[in-house]
């Protein structure tokens, strides 16, 4: 009623009331159709929205015109402050509003704007109820609405798929008692059922709203959430509880290069077992993290993709295992920020060769293992190079010294100890004669190095050698 014309029937003796609304400025979207008579007719009535009863009348008059007018129109009638209270009692079934007399410009403003604005809050709680009526009914599952007493007060046609005689319970607002479990035509059907609280403007739960979906043909459930994992970016794919493999998306099989007939109906490691040849690109990191998930990383093309399998359970209505979903996440930004900050911690920044600190975790972690020999390298005069050269040459000379250490030592086992002083380790124990062999080599080489690559620099190096004969420290 509020977003369009309404029709305003005004029965008096005097023009005071039509003028005053016939000026009034409406609410936004309604034009008001004013019309002012001082005798009745029934067919005005009937098609009026607001009927003003202002004219000397009966309580017969007011009660015959309550019946013939539109059940949604609004009666007003205007006494005098001293009318028959009687009289009022008996028309309060049959009249919407009472305004007092005498009227005056301001009062009948008042009475017709406090008027506008509750038929429109009506007519808008009318339609809100008519919008939520229409939205519960698009959907096939079950939704209702229950009262804080468990008491359903409204739902959609999906509610009643039985009998009428629900529906007209709900009309006389009598209780309705349901379950999730529902007999249709003698076959057992199960629902999912989503429940979350109604709160009022103080936070007050005043009631609860449900969804119940069936879950009882898998196929079409399987069906469903084909649509839904193939429209995800993500690599995923669904196992039943021994995980073989029910379902995958596209973009499993695109980083992997397999079709759905090598992959689905077979054990994950079956599949990766079989088909090793078309692996060779994918390394699965054996890293378990607190999810439980893993790191592969795809090296097709120039880059380098590293994924996070995640691997989460599926449960069924009764809460049981039914099988799994693993899906892969892009982090190769997140693991390229971890090389980062571990070679910041763990690498010389300059030679990019392993740190004091790395030298000490390996002890830590080997301290119950074999024997081993250490070489400390220690450059001679090499504050002379900087001094003669600049930092920047003293730097490169530091660098090819490192990779020279790389070429005997496995980079695992070459450390900078700070400054001009390098170690390289060996894990097992060598004789004496394997040992000074190596240093040998090693001198070898530096002397070749220095003869072409080192030759602009004068330089030497002292090698000293210790022997630890266990990894033993204190806890």
């Amino acid at each position: 009623m509020y977003n369009g014309v309404w029709k305003i029937l005004i029965h008096s003796n005097t023009d005071q009331i039509y003028k005053v609304i016939k000026n009034m400025e409406p609410i936004e979207n309604i034009i008001f159709d004013v019309s002012w008579s001082t005798s009745f007719d029934n067919t005005d009535v009937r098609t009026s929205d607001v009927i003003v009863l202002d004219a000397p009348f009966t309580p017969v008059v007011a009660e015959h015109i309550s019946v013939i007018k539109n059940p949604k129109a609004k009666l007003i009638i205007c006494v005098d402050h001293d009318s028959d209270q009687a009289m009022l009692e008996k028309l309060s079934n049959h009249i919407n509003y009472i305004c007092i007399k005498p009227l005056t410009e301001k009062s009948i403003k008042y009475y017709f704007k406090k008027l506008q604005r509750k038929i429109q809050l009506e007519e808008e709680y009318e339609n809100i109820k008519r919008c939520l009526q229409t939205f519960i009914e698009a959907f096939d599952d079950i939704v209702w609405f229950k009262d804080d007493k468990g008491t359903i007060l409204n739902g959609n046609n999906a509610l009643f798929p039985y009998t009428t005689s629900d529906k007209e319970i709900l009309t006389n607002k009598k209780g309705l008692v349901s379950d999730e479990t529902l007999d249709s035509c003698g076959k057992i059907q199960h629902y999912k059922t989503y429940k979350n609280p109604i709160f009022n403007y103080n936070h007050d739960v005043i009631g609860t709203i449900g969804i119940a979906q069936d879950i009882t043909d898998e196929a079409n459930t399987v069906a469903g959430m084909h649509s839904i994992i193939e429209s995800l970016p993500l690599p995923l794919m669904i196992t039943d509880i021994n995980e073989y493999i029910l379902e995958c998306n596209h973009a499993i099989l695109n980083l992997f290069e397999l079709s759905k007939e090598e992959v689905l109906n077979k054990q994950i490691d079956s599949v990766t077992a079989e088909y090793t040849s078309k692996f060779e690109k994918i390394t699965i990191i054996d890293e378990e993290e607190e999810n439980n998930s893993i790191h592969v990383i795809s090296n097709k093309g120039d880059k380098a993709i590293t994924y996070r399998v995640i691997k989460e359970p599926i449960y069924n209505v009764f809460n049981e295992l039914t099988g799994y979903i693993y899906y892969m996440i892009d982090v190769t930004m997140e693991h390229e920020y971890q090389k980062m900050l571990f070679n910041a911690a763990n690498k010389d920044y300059l030679t990019g060769v392993n740190n004091r600190r790395t030298l000490e975790q390996y002890f830590l972690k080997h301290r119950e293992k074999e024997d081993c020999t250490l070489l400390l390298f220690d450059i001679d005069n090499f504050k002379a190079i900087n001094d003669l050269y600049g930092h920047n040459e003293g730097d490169v000379f530091l660098i090819t010294f490192s990779k020279l250490l790389k070429t005997i030592f496995t980079e695992e086992h070459v450390f900078r100890m700070g400054g001009d002083e390098f170690l390289g380790l060996i894990p097992e124990q060598f004789s004496d004669e394997e040992i000074f062999k190596l240093c040998d080599t090693f001198i070898e080489t530096f002397s070749n190095a220095l003869k072409l690559d080192l030759r602009k620099w004068s330089i030497s190096n002292t090698c000293s050698l210790a022997s630890i004969s266990a990894f033993v420290t204190s806890k």
